[in-house]
């Protein structure tokens, strides 16, 4: 009886064999593949190693010579434009230009749009370069120096205007002048004569202000600094520059100009814009 059952058992052990080296087994988690599909999906992976290594042995070389015969012939384009456009004036080199036109309005409400937006006062002037249709837009902002930033980062980050930013400068901002005129009489001190002048740019050169965070202490000492030395120029150079009759009888002047330091003024060119100001 063993020995049917172990023979019974061994026949279908071969035939179940026999079924899986032709069809595929699956059951559950148990996925045996049979030979054929076996030699295909090697048949398969060996034609894409084969493929692999044409793109390494033919198209790769192939095509990188392309790209390097299209960069050459690039830097050499490049060079003969550079070599002529180098002996040409400015006027003949804009004909060749494709500049974008800009209607007045457009830059006024696109501008100003983007200095309210950062709580600035804008000056725009569009000054005449007698070349064609041509003009230098020269800026005068008044702001946080984080506001200017904001502002410029803006207007040449917008695809419609294109601008690049030439000439910055920044300097203090003032906010009023005071003189004060003391004269003596024989000695006597008379009542003394002052007056402000509220105005809103100075003249402080740019090397006095860099610019830094308006809440740095360094910044705000440079502020001071700058407002330390005009009072001091400005009163060593008046004081006693006028004397009448002897030492008894003179006018004193000293100058003294009061600094915003939450406020700066920048400056800055965008040359040869076309613009249509008809």
């Amino acid at each position: 009886m063993k020995k049917l059952l172990l023979t019974i058992l061994i026949i279908l052990l071969c035939v179940l064999a026999y079924f899986i080296m032709f069809n595929n087994f699956d059951v559950g988690i148990l996925k045996i593949e049979s030979i054929a599909d076996i030699k295909n999906k090697s048949n398969e992976l060996d034609e894409k190693v084969n493929e692999a290594t044409k793109l390494t042995a033919q198209t790769y070389p192939k095509e990188k010579s392309t790209l390097d015969t299209s960069i050459n012939k690039l830097k050499s384009t490049k060079q003969q434009y550079e070599s002529k456009i180098a002996s040409m004036p400015d006027s003949e080199i804009l004909k060749y230009m494709q500049v974008d036109n800009y209607e007045k309005e457009f830059l006024w409400t696109t501008i100003g749009s983007y200095a309210t937006k950062q709580n600035l006062d804008l000056e725009l002037d569009i000054v005449d370069i007698k070349n064609n249709d041509y003009y230098n837009l020269e800026f005068t902002v008044v702001g946080r120096y984080s506001d200017i930033s904001e502002f410029i980062f803006s207007i040449e980050d917008d695809d419609e205007l294109a601008f690049k930013i030439e000439n910055f400068k920044m300097k203090p901002y003032a906010i009023s002048e005071t003189t004060t005129v003391t004269t003596y009489v024989d000695g006597e001190e008379k009542p003394t004569v002052e007056s402000t002048t509220n105005y809103p740019y100075d003249t402080v050169t740019e090397k006095e202000f860099q610019g830094k965070d308006e809440d740095d202490e360094e910044n705000i000492n440079l502020f001071n600094k700058a407002n330390e030395s005009k009072n001091t120029n400005q009163t060593t150079k008046n004081t006693n520059q006028t004397a009448k009759n002897n030492t008894e009888n003179q006018t004193g002047t000293s100058t003294s100009i009061v600094y915003n330091p939450d406020r700066v003024k920048a400056t800055f060119t965008v040359s040869k814009v076309n613009v249509n100001i008809k």
